[in-house]
């Protein structure tokens, strides 16, 4: 019996060669390339921090994906998508970059600030920015995954999105969610008093919910 060949979308953090600081980036490399190389169609989604070279990448605008918009609590915040290819391949695995300088653009290190040594302070709405620009470059492209690849806290908001914010979309109902936790250690803790940011409902703010 022939392999089906599904479409997934892969999101995580970091990736290399672009960026790194632990295990997670050499995975989101690896296995899309494997699972390209099996027949199915593979793209990835990973924020462009500022040590990432549009140049030496080849990272180019995409038109219909310029200047998009999305609210983060009562913020308004604007944020495009780049592209690219996963450098020296043999299979052409397609890159999509959250392009925004305020949470992404402006930061040489992934999540620890260098100047202190501690988190940045808006990891959360950073990763909340990434959470909705997924469903954002769904929309626009009009390419549904079958599947949605999740990696570690910084996806976690998205199975929350997809059964909430956008459980009546139609473009959504159609694919399954994979959420892989690669270092449990790192669970993204935030001050209950920053929920009202996700935009999610109220009532998930519990232990039943996702605190």
């Amino acid at each position: 019996m022939a392999l089906k060949k599904y479409k997934i979308l892969f999101v995580t953090s970091e990736v290399v060669p672009f960026m790194k600081t632990g295990g997670l980036a050499d995975v989101s490399a690896s296995l899309p390339q494997k699972l390209s190389e099996m027949g199915h169609e593979v793209r990835i989604v990973v924020p462009k921090y500022g040590a990432v070279d549009d140049r030496k990448f080849r990272i180019h605008e995409v038109v219909r994906l310029k200047d998009l918009q999305i609210k983060i609590g009562e913020k308004d915040v604007v944020f495009s998508i780049r592209s690219c290819f996963l450098p020296g391949q043999r299979i052409r695995v397609q890159i999509y970059f959250l392009d925004n300088d305020e949470y992404f653009g402006s930061r040489k290190s992934l999540y620890v600030d260098p100047e202190t040594g501690k988190d940045y302070k808006d990891n959360n709405e950073r990763f909340i920015l990434m959470a909705n620009s997924v469903f954002e470059l769904i929309s626009k492209l009009g390419w549904i995954p079958d599947i949605i690849h999740l990696n570690d806290w910084q996806c976690g908001l998205i199975p929350a999105y997809l059964k909430t914010k956008y459980a009546n979309d139609e473009q959504f109902s159609k694919f399954k969610t994979l959420f892989t936790i690669h270092n449990l250690a790192y669970q993204g803790m935030f001050p209950k008093s920053s929920f009202y940011k996700t935009g999610l409902p109220e009532e998930l703010n519990s232990e039943d919910g996702i605190e």
